[in-house]
C-alpha cells in the first residue's frame, strides 16, 4: 500500500479559520478607553475635582468612552471583513466576489420554503479553491468544479498516478452531503463540471468515484474522577462530546482512526477522567478511496 502520506492530509486549501486575528484588529477594552479619556480630562483640566460619580462630566466621559468603543469595534468590523480568515456573511460574500464566485444554492426554494443556500464555510472552501481553477486538471480545480458542481459535497480528494498506478488517469473521489454516498445525479454534474467543458486536459482520463464509507462503532467505558454526584454524568458527558468531536473531524477521505486516539480524546485535557476503557478498539489505517465514518458512540460511566 502507497504511504498514506501521498494522498492524505495535503489538504487542497489551507485552514485559514485557524490563522490569529489580524494586527489591525484592536483588542477592546472599555474601562481602559474611559482611563484614557479621564486622564487626558485631567491633564488639561489639573484643578477638576470630582467628588461625586454622579458628576455630569463623570457621565459625559463614561458615554463618550462607550461611543469610542463602538467606533472602533466598527473600525475592527470594517478590517476582518476583508480577510478570508475573519469575513462572514455578506462581507464573504463581497470578498468572494472579487473571484467571480457566488454563494450557491444548495437547494432551491420550494412553496413557503425558502432557499438553502451555502453555508460560510462551503462558501469559503470554493473562493479558496477558485485560485487554482485556471491551471486545468490541477488537483485544486478539480476539487473546486466538484464543490460548484454539488455545492453541499462533504469531500473530494483528487488521487493520481502514483497511488493508482494507471498512467494518465485521475480519480475525483467524492463524499457526498451529510457524510453520506453522493447521489447519481451529484456524480453527473461532477463529472461534467471537471472533465468536461475545457475543465481537464483533452487526452487524460477522468473520473468520479464515491468513497467507500467505512462505518464503525465507538464503545468506551469512563471512570471519573468524581465518586458521586451529578459531576460522574457531567465527566461522561464532555467525554462523549470530545471523542464525537475527534470523530467527526476524521470523516475525510484518506483519513485514518490510529489505536488510542479515541480513548486519548476521553480523557480530554483535564482530570475529570481517571481511566478509560475500550470495549470495542478501533483501528482503521488510512485508505485513499476510504472515509472512516462514525456509526455509533457508546460512553457509559465505570
Amino acid at each position: 500500500m502507497t504511504n498514506p502520506a501521498a494522498f492524505f492530509d495535503k489538504r487542497l486549501t489551507a485552514d485559514v479559520a485557524g490563522l490569529p486575528v489580524p494586527g489591525v484588529v484592536e483588542s477592546l477594552d472599555y474601562e481602559v478607553i474611559l482611563a484614557a479619556i479621564q486622564a487626558d480630562f485631567q491633564a488639561r483640566y489639573p484643578d477638576f475635582s470630582a467628588a461625586l460619580e454622579s458628576e455630569p462630566v463623570l457621565k459625559l466621559m463614561e458615554a463618550v468612552a462607550y461611543r469610542e468603543l463602538l467606533l472602533r469595534q466598527r473600525v475592527n468590523d470594517s478590517a476582518q471583513a476583508l480577510f478570508a480568515s475573519t469575513a462572514v456573511g455578506s462581507d464573504l460574500d463581497a470578498l468572494a466576489a472579487g473571484q467571480g464566485i457566488v454563494r450557491a444554492v444548495v437547494k432551491a426554494a420550494q412553496g413557503v420554503d425558502p432557499a438553502v443556500l451555502e453555508t460560510d464555510a462551503q462558501l469559503l472552501n470554493r473562493y479558496l479553491l477558485s485560485f487554482s481553477r485556471y491551471s486545468a486538471g490541477s488537483r485544486g480545480a478539480l476539487a473546486f468544479w466538484a464543490y460548484s458542481a454539488a455545492p453541499d459535497l462533504t469531500d473530494a480528494a483528487v488521487i493520481g498516478p502514483s497511488v493508482h498506478g494507471r498512467d494518465g488517469d485521475v480519480d475525483l473521489v467524492v463524499l457526498g452531503a451529510g457524510y453520506e454516498d453522493a447521489l447519481g445525479a451529484a456524480i453527473d454534474a461532477i463529472r461534467d463540471a471537471a472533465f468536461g467543458g475545457g475543465a481537464y486536459p483533452d487526452g487524460l482520463g477522468g473520473f468520479v468515484v464515491r468513497a467507500d464509507r467505512v462505518e464503525y462503532d465507538v464503545h468506551l467505558r469512563v471512570t471519573p474522577a468524581a465518586t458521586d454526584g451529578p459531576s460522574r454524568e457531567l465527566a461522561r458527558i464532555e467525554a462523549e462530546r470530545r471523542v464525537r468531536s475527534v470523530c467527526v473531524a476524521r470523516q475525510r477521505i484518506g483519513a485514518a482512526v490510529p489505536p488510542a486516539l479515541l480513548q486519548g480524546a476521553a480523557y480530554g485535557d483535564g482530570v475529570s477522567i481517571v481511566s478509560v476503557e475500550d470495549l470495542a478498539p478501533v483501528a482503521l489505517a488510512a485508505e485513499p478511496y476510504s472515509a472512516p465514518i462514525l456509526r455509533t458512540l457508546t460512553v457509559e460511566v465505570a
